[in-house]
Order: C-alpha cells, then sequence, then structure tokens
C-alpha cells in the first residue's frame, strides 16, 4: 500500500489494552488513526472527522456493535465497517452483512489478519468509487440510451392500453377491460424493476431493510410469476410449462428483506421470458429447491437461447449483453445480473451461474442462518 493511498479509520474497542493495541499497529502501517470506547464517542467522533474505514468490536457498554453498524450504514454508507467480535456464529455474520458491514472477523484474531481484512475493505470502497466516476460517464459506452430504452417501453405501454379503454371502456366486455387492466400493472411492475435498478447504477443509498418472515417459493417465486402471467401469454408461450413442486411452497422460512430478494426473483424469471426461443414448444422453466448443511439453494432452469461460452465470466459484468441477445434485438440495459448478484450478497447468500445453455440454470445460495429472527434495531415484523 502506498503512503498515498492510506486512509483515516476509527476503532471503537472497549477494552483499553486491546484499544491501545489496535491503535499503535495501524499507526505503525501509516494510516490515520482515531479511538472511541464505546459506540456513542463513535458516533460523535463520526459527525465531527470523515472516516474511510471503522472496526468495532461487537460488544459495548450501552450501544452494541451491530447498533452502532445499522446507525453508520444510514448516516455514513461511505464508511466502510467490520465488526470484531469473541462470539463468532454465522448467524452473527449474517446478521452484520445483512445491515451493511463491509467485512466480520472472529476473535481472537491476529493482527495481519485484521489489517489485511481492513485492507480488502478500503480496496472495495476506492473500487466502489471508481465505478460511480465511470456510471456518470455512461454514455461513453451508451448504457444511458439502453436504461432509457428500457423505461421507454413500459410507458409506452401503459400509455398505450390507458388511451385505448379511455376511447372505448363503455363498449367493451368485463374480461377485455380486466386484460388490460392487467397489462398496465404489469408494465408498472416492470418499471419499477427499471427504477431500482436505475437507482443501483447511480449508487442511491439503499433505505433500511425492512425484515419480514417469509415462505421464498409462495410469498415470492410464485406471486412475482403471477405477476409476469399476462406477458407469458402475450409473448404466446403456456403458463403451465413453468414447473415447480407444490409440496416445495412452504419449504423455506426465512427472514429477508423481501423488496430486495423479490428484485432478484423477478430480474431471473423475465429473463428467461425475455430470452426464451421463438418457438413456443420450447418454452419451459423449471424451478427447484436443493439444500446443504448451512445453505438453502433455489436453481432457476430454463431453454432459452442461453450463454455462449466464453461469456460465463462476463454476465455479471455491469453494462455486459450477450451477443446473442443483441443480435435478437432483446432489450436490456445488462444491468439485471450484476445489480441482483451483489443484492444476494448484501443478504449474506450469492447468485451464482449453474449451467449455461439447455439449461441455462442460476441458483440463488440462501445461509440457513436466515432461518433465525434478527435482533438488530431495524427489524420489523
Amino acid at each position: 500500500m502506498s503512503a498515498e493511498s492510506l486512509e483515516r479509520i476509527l476503532i471503537v474497542e472497549d477494552e483499553l489494552p486491546n484499544r491501545e493495541i489496535l491503535e499503535a499497529w495501524f499507526s505503525d502501517k501509516g494510516y490515520t488513526v482515531d479511538s472511541a470506547e464505546n459506540a456513542e464517542q463513535a458516533l460523535n467522533l463520526l459527525e465531527e472527522q470523515e472516516y474511510s474505514a471503522l472496526l468495532t468490536d461487537n460488544k459495548l457498554p450501552g450501544m452494541s456493535g451491530i447498533e452502532l453498524l445499522s446507525n453508520v450504514r444510514v448516516s455514513w454508507p461511505d464508511t466502510a465497517v467490520i465488526l470484531m467480535t469473541a462470539y463468532s456464529s454465522i448467524s452473527t455474520a449474517v446478521e452484520a452483512m445483512r445491515l451493511g458491514a463491509e467485512d466480520y472477523i472472529g476473535k481472537p484474531f491476529q493482527l495481519d489478519e485484521l489489517q489485511f481484512t481492513v485492507e480488502k475493505a478500503l480496496e472495495r470502497r476506492r473500487l466502489r468509487r471508481e465505478v460511480m466516476e465511470l456510471r456518470i460517464k455512461t454514455k461513453e459506452w451508451g448504457l444511458l440510451d439502453r436504461v432509457a430504452h428500457e423505461f421507454r417501453n413500459p410507458i409506452v405501454g401503459i400509455r398505450s392500453n390507458a388511451s385505448f379503454l379511455q376511447r372505448r371502456i363503455k363498449e367493451l366486455p368485463d374480461q377485455v377491460v380486466e386484460q388490460k387492466l392487467n397489462d398496465i400493472l404489469l408494465d408498472c411492475e416492470i418499471l419499477l424493476f427499471q427504477v431500482r435498478g436505475l437507482e443501483y447504477v447511480l449508487g442511491r443509498t439503499s433505505p433500511p431493510s425492512k425484515i419480514e418472515k417469509i415462505m421464498v417459493l409462495r410469498d415470492v417465486v410464485i406471486r412475482t410469476l403471477n405477476q409476469l402471467e399476462p406477458l407469458i401469454s402475450e409473448l404466446g408461450f403456456e403458463f403451465s410449462k413453468i414447473q415447480y413442486r407444490k409440496s416445495d411452497l412452504t419449504k423455506i422460512h426465512i427472514y429477508v428483506d423481501r423488496a430486495k430478494l423479490n428484485q432478484v426473483i423477478y430480474n431471473l424469471l423475465l429473463n428467461s421470458i425475455k430470452y426464451a426461443k421463438d418457438d413456443p414448444a420450447e418454452f419451459s422453466i423449471k424451478i427447484m429447491l436443493g439444500q446443504t448443511k448451512d445453505m438453502f439453494r433455489i436453481r432457476f432452469q430454463d431453454w432459452g437461447i442461453g450463454i455462449t461460452k466464453g461469456h460465463e465470466q462476463k454476465i455479471f459484468e455491469t453494462g455486459f449483453r450477450t451477443p446473442e441477445a443483441i443480435s435478437k434485438n432483446i432489450t436490456g440495459s445488462g444491468l439485471g445480473l450484476s445489480i441482483s448478484r451483489d443484492i444476494m450478497r448484501e443478504l449474506g447468500g450469492d447468485l451464482v451461474l449453474g449451467n449455461s445453455y439447455k439449461p441455462t440454470e442460476f441458483c440463488i445460495v440462501l445461509p440457513k442462518a436466515l432461518q433465525e429472527a434478527p435482533h438488530d434495531p431495524l427489524h420489523r415484523r
């Protein structure tokens, strides 16, 4: 690390010997270091000074490290937070990452191990800033035009259907009116999905998570499929070719930010529909549940145009679109998978490509620790 890249960090540790050791270690490495013995002191320092990173013990007098993390995430979202705790567990780690911690380290640890964790957190912070600078220049790679096109399509659809209803609603049978209203609602959902993606690209800070207990397949997957049913019918596909086991509907109970998980699943299902082959006979989507010792896995398979060999590592890059999608004039901004994977990692899980063609398979990974009710101050039931 060069002298120019060294940054200011804040250490929050209630035990004086430990605090002094950490101060001395990071000061010797060239960092500018401030320290606090409790969360209240840390918040006062944050009001006065910008910090690149905050290292906090979890068990503090008064406000805990998790509570401090919640406050920092809301008021100083650019500060990378690393949680140190002697009470190492998967559930604590998931809770910390869910609240926006950059990383997590369990005690006891080696000082060079902590230093490595801090350096990686600061590197990710610097990369985020660089990405934001690149996003400001989106016209250079055509993203702005693609995003505008993605917004334009549902808006035109809403205007067209609303105009049709305005002119002819008195003479139309109820079934047609209901279908047009469903089309409008679908376009509204697509528009909201695009807005969330644009907010992510522009670096808008997410609101505090609203954690709910849900059944993933029943409350998110099936609800999303029902929202997309008008689009499936419009493209000439059969809804019955979307397969899942009814016995799986209530199998995965977790506490999670429903809106964020819904955004990921909506994107995966929308892609499976958009990138389906033209022949309705080839349309098929399968949704399957699985699990390992620590993780739930939800696999989404489709038999669409697929991902060509060599592009498997690129599909999660911001702005990337496959040549197949471009050649078929399928609209898209190239943001969905990148955003979805980031969201899944924020939730403590992941989004991975399981297979590239026949079937194309994406797998959502969710930690089983999410079955435990969180105890953070932002949790609302």
